[in-house]
Protein backbone atom coordinates (compact mmCIF):
# COMPACT_ATOMS: atom_id res chain seq x y z
CA UNK A 1 0.00 0.00 0.00
CA UNK A 2 1.34 2.80 -0.79
CA UNK A 3 -0.16 5.14 1.29
CA UNK A 4 0.89 3.79 4.39
CA UNK A 5 3.10 7.11 5.07
CA UNK A 6 -0.45 8.68 5.95
CA UNK A 7 -1.23 5.93 8.88
CA UNK A 8 2.07 6.49 10.13
CA UNK A 9 0.63 10.63 10.33
CA UNK A 10 -2.97 9.43 11.87
CA UNK A 11 -0.64 7.86 14.84
CA UNK A 12 1.33 10.83 15.10
CA UNK A 13 -1.64 12.95 15.31
CA UNK A 14 -2.78 10.83 18.26
CA UNK A 15 0.35 10.67 19.94
CA UNK A 16 0.32 14.96 19.96
CA UNK A 17 -3.34 14.81 21.45
CA UNK A 18 -2.88 13.69 24.97
CA UNK A 19 -0.33 16.72 25.29
CA UNK A 20 -2.25 19.32 24.14
CA UNK A 21 -5.42 18.35 26.12
CA UNK A 22 -3.09 18.21 29.20
CA UNK A 23 -1.74 21.67 28.63
CA UNK A 24 -5.68 22.99 27.90
CA UNK A 25 -6.50 21.50 31.17
CA UNK A 26 -3.11 23.33 32.87
CA UNK A 27 -4.37 26.34 31.82
CA UNK A 28 -7.82 26.08 32.75
CA UNK A 29 -6.54 25.14 36.50
CA UNK A 30 -4.17 28.02 36.55
CA UNK A 31 -6.51 30.94 34.81
CA UNK A 32 -9.62 29.36 36.88
CA UNK A 33 -11.34 29.08 33.73
CA UNK A 34 -13.56 26.12 32.59
CA UNK A 35 -11.73 23.20 30.83
CA UNK A 36 -13.40 23.49 27.46
CA UNK A 37 -12.55 27.19 26.15
CA UNK A 38 -9.14 26.70 27.50
CA UNK A 39 -9.05 23.24 25.16
CA UNK A 40 -10.34 25.47 22.20
CA UNK A 41 -7.86 28.24 22.67
CA UNK A 42 -4.81 25.39 22.81
CA UNK A 43 -6.34 23.61 19.81
CA UNK A 44 -7.13 26.86 18.24
CA UNK A 45 -3.54 28.18 18.58
CA UNK A 46 -2.19 24.54 17.23
CA UNK A 47 -4.88 25.24 14.19
CA UNK A 48 -3.72 28.30 13.35
CA UNK A 49 -0.07 27.29 13.70
CA UNK A 50 -0.39 24.38 11.18
CA UNK A 51 -2.00 27.62 8.27
CA UNK A 52 1.25 29.33 9.06
CA UNK A 53 3.52 25.82 8.63
CA UNK A 54 1.96 25.85 5.42
CA UNK A 55 2.00 29.46 4.39
CA UNK A 56 5.89 29.09 4.83
CA UNK A 57 6.26 25.67 3.09
CA UNK A 58 3.96 27.06 0.01
CA UNK A 59 6.26 30.78 -0.14
CA UNK A 60 9.51 28.45 -0.12
CA UNK A 61 8.63 26.28 -3.17
CA UNK A 62 6.84 29.37 -4.37
CA UNK A 63 10.58 31.34 -4.45
CA UNK A 64 12.52 27.92 -5.33
CA UNK A 65 9.87 27.69 -8.93
CA UNK A 66 8.72 24.51 -7.37
CA UNK A 67 5.59 25.01 -6.45
CA UNK A 68 2.70 22.97 -7.73
CA UNK A 69 -0.72 23.99 -5.33
CA UNK A 70 0.39 21.58 -2.50
CA UNK A 71 1.71 22.48 0.86
CA UNK A 72 3.64 19.75 2.01
CA UNK A 73 1.01 16.86 1.25
CA UNK A 74 2.90 14.61 3.70
CA UNK A 75 3.87 15.99 6.47
CA UNK A 76 1.97 16.02 9.99
CA UNK A 77 2.20 19.15 10.94
CA UNK A 78 0.91 20.66 7.59
CA UNK A 79 -1.82 17.72 7.90
CA UNK A 80 -3.06 18.26 11.42
CA UNK A 81 -5.42 21.46 10.89
CA UNK A 82 -8.90 19.41 9.69
CA UNK A 83 -7.65 16.36 12.97
CA UNK A 84 -7.26 19.65 15.46
CA UNK A 85 -10.81 20.60 14.02
CA UNK A 86 -12.12 17.69 14.70
CA UNK A 87 -10.83 17.30 17.90
CA UNK A 88 -12.94 20.71 18.50
CA UNK A 89 -16.03 19.61 17.74
CA UNK A 90 -15.97 16.35 19.85
CA UNK A 91 -15.34 18.62 22.97
CA UNK A 92 -18.03 20.86 21.93
CA UNK A 93 -20.19 17.96 21.42
CA UNK A 94 -19.10 16.46 25.30
CA UNK A 95 -19.07 19.56 26.94
CA UNK A 96 -22.90 20.05 25.68
CA UNK A 97 -24.26 17.17 26.90
CA UNK A 98 -22.28 17.27 30.00
CA UNK A 99 -22.37 20.66 31.17
CA UNK A 100 -23.74 22.83 28.32
CA UNK A 101 -22.16 26.22 27.49
CA UNK A 102 -23.57 28.74 25.75
CA UNK A 103 -23.96 28.51 21.54
CA UNK A 104 -23.93 31.23 19.54
CA UNK A 105 -27.09 32.82 18.85
CA UNK A 106 -29.40 31.23 16.14
CA UNK A 107 -28.16 34.39 14.12
CA UNK A 108 -24.81 33.92 14.25
CA UNK A 109 -24.88 30.17 13.90
CA UNK A 110 -26.94 30.47 10.82
CA UNK A 111 -24.11 32.96 9.02
CA UNK A 112 -22.04 30.40 9.85
CA UNK A 113 -23.79 27.61 8.83
CA UNK A 114 -23.79 29.49 5.41
CA UNK A 115 -20.41 29.74 5.67
CA UNK A 116 -19.24 26.50 6.26
CA UNK A 117 -21.75 25.08 3.14
CA UNK A 118 -19.62 27.97 0.79
CA UNK A 119 -15.93 26.89 2.22
CA UNK A 120 -17.59 22.96 1.03
CA UNK A 121 -19.11 24.10 -2.31
CA UNK A 122 -16.02 26.24 -3.35
CA UNK A 123 -13.91 23.21 -2.03
CA UNK A 124 -15.89 20.62 -4.53
CA UNK A 125 -16.06 22.85 -7.21
CA UNK A 126 -12.19 23.70 -7.11
CA UNK A 127 -11.00 20.27 -6.05
CA UNK A 128 -9.91 21.40 -2.83
CA UNK A 129 -6.25 21.09 -2.97
CA UNK A 130 -5.15 22.48 -6.50
CA UNK A 131 -2.30 19.82 -6.53
CA UNK A 132 -4.93 17.00 -8.17
CA UNK A 133 -4.65 18.98 -11.48
CA UNK A 134 -2.13 21.28 -11.02
CA UNK A 135 -0.38 20.16 -14.15
CA UNK A 136 -2.91 20.94 -17.14
CA UNK A 137 -2.71 24.21 -18.80
CA UNK A 138 -5.15 26.36 -17.42
CA UNK A 139 -4.14 25.99 -14.08
CA UNK A 140 -0.74 27.16 -15.03
CA UNK A 141 -1.97 29.70 -16.68
CA UNK A 142 -3.88 30.74 -13.53
CA UNK A 143 -0.15 30.13 -11.53
CA UNK A 144 1.48 32.60 -13.42
CA UNK A 145 -1.54 35.54 -13.26
CA UNK A 146 -2.30 34.84 -9.75
CA UNK A 147 -0.07 33.30 -8.21
CA UNK A 148 -0.76 34.67 -4.43
CA UNK A 149 -4.65 33.49 -5.40
CA UNK A 150 -3.47 30.20 -5.91
CA UNK A 151 -0.91 30.22 -2.92
CA UNK A 152 -4.06 31.28 -0.43
CA UNK A 153 -5.69 28.75 -1.63
CA UNK A 154 -3.02 25.80 -0.96
CA UNK A 155 -2.54 27.23 2.23
CA UNK A 156 -5.90 27.54 3.65
CA UNK A 157 -8.53 25.18 1.60
CA UNK A 158 -7.54 22.47 4.03
CA UNK A 159 -7.62 23.85 7.21
CA UNK A 160 -10.70 25.92 6.66
CA UNK A 161 -12.94 22.04 4.86
CA UNK A 162 -12.09 20.47 7.62
CA UNK A 163 -13.23 23.56 10.27
CA UNK A 164 -16.13 23.69 8.35
CA UNK A 165 -16.94 20.22 8.38
CA UNK A 166 -16.24 19.91 12.23
CA UNK A 167 -18.61 22.84 12.80
CA UNK A 168 -21.53 21.17 10.60
CA UNK A 169 -21.36 17.88 12.73
CA UNK A 170 -21.04 19.63 16.04
CA UNK A 171 -24.02 21.45 15.29
CA UNK A 172 -26.07 18.45 13.77
CA UNK A 173 -24.85 16.28 16.58
CA UNK A 174 -26.23 18.64 19.05
CA UNK A 175 -29.21 19.24 17.91
CA UNK A 176 -29.13 22.42 16.05
CA UNK A 177 -29.08 21.07 12.53
CA UNK A 178 -32.10 18.68 12.82
CA UNK A 179 -31.97 18.52 9.47
CA UNK A 180 -28.52 18.01 8.56
CA UNK A 181 -28.55 15.31 11.48
CA UNK A 182 -31.23 13.29 9.64
CA UNK A 183 -29.63 13.34 6.52
CA UNK A 184 -26.29 11.88 8.01
CA UNK A 185 -28.03 9.24 10.03
CA UNK A 186 -29.87 8.02 7.12
CA UNK A 187 -29.50 4.35 6.64
CA UNK A 188 -27.91 4.59 2.96
CA UNK A 189 -25.10 6.02 4.41
CA UNK A 190 -23.94 3.28 7.44
CA UNK A 191 -22.45 0.67 5.09
CA UNK A 192 -19.96 3.31 4.02
CA UNK A 193 -19.43 4.26 7.11
CA UNK A 194 -18.50 0.78 8.35
CA UNK A 195 -16.50 0.27 5.38
CA UNK A 196 -15.04 2.98 5.41
CA UNK A 197 -11.46 2.77 6.73
CA UNK A 198 -10.89 -1.08 4.96
CA UNK A 199 -11.94 1.56 1.90
CA UNK A 200 -9.11 4.02 2.67
CA UNK A 201 -6.70 1.47 3.32
CA UNK A 202 -7.90 -0.59 -0.34
CA UNK A 203 -8.33 2.37 -2.47
CA UNK A 204 -5.41 1.91 -4.33
CA UNK A 205 -6.03 -2.09 -4.44
CA UNK A 206 -9.83 -1.92 -5.12
CA UNK A 207 -9.58 1.16 -7.77
CA UNK A 208 -6.97 -0.55 -9.73
CA UNK A 209 -9.02 -2.72 -11.96
CA UNK A 210 -11.02 -0.35 -12.70
CA UNK A 211 -8.77 2.49 -14.03
CA UNK A 212 -8.84 1.57 -17.22
CA UNK A 213 -12.70 1.23 -17.86
CA UNK A 214 -13.11 4.48 -16.41
CA UNK A 215 -10.03 6.11 -18.94
CA UNK A 216 -11.55 4.56 -21.39
CA UNK A 217 -15.29 5.40 -20.85
CA UNK A 218 -15.53 8.55 -18.80
CA UNK A 219 -12.33 10.62 -19.05
CA UNK A 220 -12.73 11.17 -22.57
CA UNK A 221 -16.05 13.04 -21.86
CA UNK A 222 -14.49 15.11 -19.10
CA UNK A 223 -11.17 16.07 -20.72
CA UNK A 224 -8.56 17.81 -18.45
CA UNK A 225 -6.34 19.29 -20.66
CA UNK A 226 -9.04 21.40 -22.51
CA UNK A 227 -7.91 25.02 -21.66
CA UNK A 228 -11.43 26.57 -22.61
CA UNK A 229 -12.90 24.35 -20.10
CA UNK A 230 -13.59 25.95 -16.73
CA UNK A 231 -11.91 25.40 -13.24
CA UNK A 232 -14.58 22.92 -12.26
CA UNK A 233 -14.03 20.43 -14.89
CA UNK A 234 -10.62 19.56 -13.51
CA UNK A 235 -12.25 19.06 -10.00
CA UNK A 236 -15.36 17.05 -11.76
CA UNK A 237 -12.56 14.74 -13.37
CA UNK A 238 -11.17 13.99 -9.79
CA UNK A 239 -14.71 13.48 -7.77
CA UNK A 240 -15.76 11.11 -10.97
CA UNK A 241 -12.74 8.70 -10.57
CA UNK A 242 -13.40 8.83 -6.71
CA UNK A 243 -16.97 7.27 -7.21
CA UNK A 244 -15.42 4.74 -9.55
CA UNK A 245 -12.60 3.66 -6.60
CA UNK A 246 -15.55 4.06 -3.92
CA UNK A 247 -17.59 1.39 -6.15
CA UNK A 248 -14.65 -0.99 -7.14
CA UNK A 249 -13.39 -0.75 -3.48
CA UNK A 250 -16.08 -1.66 -1.50
CA UNK A 251 -16.37 -5.63 -2.26
CA UNK A 252 -12.70 -5.88 -1.25
CA UNK A 253 -13.12 -3.57 1.75
CA UNK A 254 -16.08 -5.74 2.98
CA UNK A 255 -14.02 -8.74 3.09
CA UNK A 256 -10.61 -6.93 4.92
CA UNK A 257 -14.12 -5.90 7.41
CA UNK A 258 -15.27 -9.67 8.24
CA UNK A 259 -11.87 -11.53 8.12
CA UNK A 260 -9.49 -8.60 9.61
CA UNK A 261 -10.88 -5.74 11.14
CA UNK A 262 -14.26 -6.49 12.86
CA UNK A 263 -12.04 -9.41 14.79
CA UNK A 264 -9.70 -7.23 15.68
CA UNK A 265 -12.36 -4.70 17.56
CA UNK A 266 -13.70 -7.49 18.79
CA UNK A 267 -10.25 -8.78 20.21
CA UNK A 268 -9.56 -4.87 21.11
CA UNK A 269 -12.43 -4.44 23.00
CA UNK A 270 -12.21 -7.45 24.85
CA UNK A 271 -8.49 -6.69 25.82
CA UNK A 272 -9.48 -3.17 27.45
CA UNK A 273 -12.54 -4.36 28.96
CA UNK A 274 -10.06 -6.80 31.13
CA UNK A 275 -7.11 -4.39 31.72
CA UNK A 276 -10.11 -2.26 32.87
CA UNK A 277 -11.87 -4.84 35.38
CA UNK A 278 -7.77 -5.50 36.61
CA UNK A 279 -6.66 -1.97 37.16
CA UNK A 280 -10.15 -1.02 38.80
CA UNK A 281 -10.18 -0.98 42.32
CA UNK A 282 -11.69 -3.80 44.39
CA UNK A 283 -14.25 -3.46 46.22
CA UNK A 284 -13.94 -5.01 49.85
CA UNK A 285 -17.39 -7.37 50.51
CA UNK A 286 -18.26 -8.00 54.22
CA UNK A 287 -16.10 -11.26 54.85
CA UNK A 288 -13.45 -9.23 53.08
CA UNK A 289 -13.49 -6.50 55.47
CA UNK A 290 -13.91 -9.38 58.55
CA UNK A 291 -10.77 -10.99 56.88
CA UNK A 292 -8.69 -7.77 57.06
CA UNK A 293 -10.03 -6.98 60.51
Amino acid sequence: MVHTWSIAVEFQMYLVTPPLLILGYALSQRLRLHPTPAYFAVLSAGWSACCVVRAFEVQRKMAADNFYGQAGYTQTVQRMAPYLAGVMASIAVHQHQTAPLAYPGSRCRAILFVIAWGILLYSALTGAEPMYFIAIARESRFLTEHPMALAVHAVMMRPLVGLAVAYLLALALTGHAPRLAAFLSARIWRPFAVLSYSMYLLQYVGGMPWTPLYNALIRPHLDPYDTTAPVWVGALVTHSKLLVVVAGTMPLALLNYICVERPMLIFGHGLAAKISAACSPVKSSPSTRGMLL
